[in-house]
């Protein structure tokens, strides 16, 4: 009479097989946190630049926008509604990002830029001294972060 309760030696050596494959796989998932960090930041700095966008259009009292030294990120607003030549690193008043404890946030591996929105969300750039409407001539604006872009489209706003 046979036993029927046991296991096989080729039954158990399959078993094993399939689990060194599903931890072969989900090893390779967790060993590519950086894809997923970069993505992340991407993400989150689109976000505030929307944020300052729609900032703009709703209070048009101010201008608002995104500047980033290479080291720290911070959303900024000025009163220089008409004048933007006045628009300049010491003259924007920091403002707390929503959901943040500090005004700047780290920002490594984003490359320094320094973007403002108008009342109608239109994205303008101060840049060596002179500040001016993006217009198509001009093309994108093109924001590095890590290995990836992100692209404001001139005179719409729109962030790609």
């Amino acid at each position: 009479m046979m036993n029927d309760r046991g296991m096989t030696l080729v039954e158990m050596i399959a078993v094993l097989l399939l689990m060194a494959i599903v931890s072969a796989v989900v090893l390779n998932r967790f060993m590519d946190i950086t894809a997923v960090s970069t993505t992340a930041s991407v993400e989150t700095v689109r976000a505030h630049l929307r944020y300052a966008q729609a900032m703009a259009m709703k209070q048009n009292r101010y201008l608002w926008g995104i500047k980033c030294d290479g080291t720290h990120y911070w959303l900024f607003r000025t009163e220089s509604k008409d004048d933007y030549s006045t628009v300049q690193g010491d003259q924007d008043t920091p403002v707390y990002l929503p959901g943040e404890d500090d005004q700047t946030l780290p920002a490594s591996g984003i490359g320094a830029f320094h973007v403002y929105y108008d009342a109608y969300g239109r994205p303008r750039q101060y840049d060596s001294g002179k500040t001016a409407l993006l217009t198509e001539a001009d093309g994108p604006l093109v924001i590095t972060v890590g290995s990836e872009t992100i692209q404001i489209s001139p005179e719409t706003g729109f962030i790609e």
